[in-house]
Parts: C-alpha cells; structure tokens; sequence
C-alpha cells in the first residue's frame, strides 16, 4: 500500500509491476466534480490494484467511498451524500484496443503519462453520484413542507381513467 495518494501516475507501468495504491482525496481537489456539489466539504476514499489479468490485459481495480455534499432537488438545502463503488479499467493506448477490451472494463485510455491519478477517480465519482438527490420525504426545512403541504393533491378523474384508445372504440360503434 502507498503512503502518500500520488498525484500522478503511469498507469502502464504501475500494472506492469503489480502495485497497490490507497489515499483519499479531497472533493476540492477535483474541478469538474465542484460543480455538482453544493460545497468542497467531505472526503473520498480510494483503493485501487493495478495488475496484469490472465487475458494479458492492463488493468487498475479499485473501490472508493465518498462523503459529499450536494444541493437537495426539493429545498436548495445541503445534504450528506455517501457514495460507494467499484470499478475495474482496462488499460490502454489507443481507441483501437479500446474496442477490444472485454466487456467487464472500461476503458482507461492513457495518451500520455505521467497522468494525473485524480482525474481518473473523478471520473467514476461523477458517473457514481446520482443526477438527482433529495433529502429523505419529511427532512427538507420547515418552509419546504409548508409549500409542500399547501399544493393542491392530483387526483385522477373518471376522464382522467379513460383509456386513449376510447376514441377508436368511439369510431368503430359510428360505423
């Protein structure tokens, strides 16, 4: 295991050799992430193997668990937000072998190397986080539930029932 979580990596040569690396990383640290978070506050645990499978294929398995913060779809408000997730690349350097990979890896494309080993735990963490998060039915503020408890319920009418296809029934009895 690794002291210190690089920042970057030749993913290539780290399988090559067989190492193991695990850190943990601050949300802040990753840009694009920032984005879909209401604040820089949590923090994200990684571990990952880089090896060489039976096939011959590159490989970096990993699991990372995330605490963040992101902004609740019903009030705008904070909410804890814990993530977890594994994910297994297969390493390669072009689109071409891209292709080829098995379909139990996604691809790791590395272009150039060093690269920087957050970008890569970013990208799942993104893919990981759900598009919309909410606070559990009843723990928004007390403004939310007052608005909430105010808007007038859906309820199905006997038109509302009736199935689209009445109205090709409607035709048929015509004829």
């Amino acid at each position: 295991m690794s002291e210190r979580f690089p920042d970057l990596v030749d993913p290539v040569n780290l399988a090559v050799t067989g190492r193991q690396i695990s850190g943990e990383l601050q949300p802040a640290q990753m840009k694009r992430l920032s984005s879909l978070l209401y604040s820089d506050k949590g923090v994200v645990r990684v571990e990952i193997e880089f090896g060489v499978d039976s096939q011959g294929i590159r490989f970096a398995k990993g699991h990372l668990d995330a605490e963040v913060e992101v902004a609740c779809q019903r009030c705008l408000e904070a909410v804890g937000l814990e993530v977890s997730t594994d994910f297994q690349l297969g390493i390669v350097t072009s689109d071409t072998k891209a292709e080829s990979l098995p379909s139990d890896y996604e691809p790791l494309l590395v272009e150039t190397t060093p690269m920087p080993l957050p970008d890569i735990i970013e990208d799942e963490l993104i893919l990981t986080i759900p598009i919309v998060a909410m606070h559990a039915e009843g723990d928004c503020s007390e403004e939310v539930k007052e608005v909430l408890k105010g808007s007038p319920e859906i309820e199905e009418t006997e038109a509302d029932k009736k199935s689209p296809f009445s109205v090709l029934e409607e035709l048929k009895v015509k004829k």
